[in-house]
């Protein structure tokens, strides 16, 4: 694979990964999967290469994408996200539809509105979901999220009934995410990034974390996160 259809690839999987981020769990608010605290509004998200000033790790130039806003209802549930440039350009939206509080679908528009595909989502107890969608092309798309305690724990996912990748999340004692880690269906790693956690709001959630990838001892990212709440 050339490194073109390479990080092509990679921006369909942090999408696909993204999306099942903001997956609501069953008979327990969607903010414990999404390690909030407070009744969230919307929160936006912005990515970073890193530098060192001063002995600590600053935000230097902004990463090409990576970069979103999300809005939530009163529930916690999320209603909209905007995938976006580094000029806050829209590359991608994404809606929710839900039913008896639950999100049931999630609906993919691209910047011009043109429907991109589907992921349908079936409840099958608080600590599972399972998926199915098409994508662009038409294929077929089945996944399995499995959760602990409400938090996404493994997700499976299948294209055209083949393995495609396994993504697995791992926690601190505190419930804040420490790692993740995708592989392929050879069991290759594609993706390894460990976390570390800067600044907090009053209501304990992150404004600012660290992304460290592939093992490296620095980090090669610093996100930063503007979040509202409802009063």
């Amino acid at each position: 694979m050339n490194k073109l259809n390479y990080r092509k690839s990679l921006l369909l999987l942090k999408l696909i990964i993204a999306l099942f981020f903001v997956s609501c769990s069953v008979n327990q608010s969607p903010r414990i999967s999404l390690e909030f605290n407070g009744n969230i509004k919307s929160y936006f998200e912005r990515i970073y290469k890193t530098k060192k000033e001063s002995g600590n790790w600053q935000k230097g130039e902004i990463e090409d994408y990576g970069h979103f806003f999300k809005k939530f209802d009163k529930n916690g549930n999320f209603t909209t996200i905007h995938q976006l440039d580094k000029e806050n350009k829209l590359l991608r939206k994404i809606l929710s539809v839900q039913e008896n509080g639950k999100i049931v679908e999630e609906i993919t528009y691209d910047k011009e509105g043109k429907r991109e595909g589907v992921i349908k989502i079936n409840h099958i107890n608080r600590n599972q979901t399972n998926s199915e969608s098409f994508d662009v092309n038409g294929n077929k798309v089945n996944g399995t999220m499995f959760r602990k305690n409400g938090k996404r724990t493994k997700y499976i996912h299948m294209r055209n009934d083949e393995l495609e990748h396994v993504s697995l999340w791992k926690y601190d004692k505190k419930g804040k995410l420490t790692s993740q880690k995708v592989t392929n269906k050879k069991g290759e790693i594609i993706l390894n990034n460990k976390f570390e956690y800067l600044e907090f709001d009053l209501q304990n959630n992150w404004t600012r974390k660290l992304i460290y990838k592939d093992g490296d001892d620095y980090p090669q990212n610093i996100v930063i996160r503007e979040i509202q709440y409802y009063q």
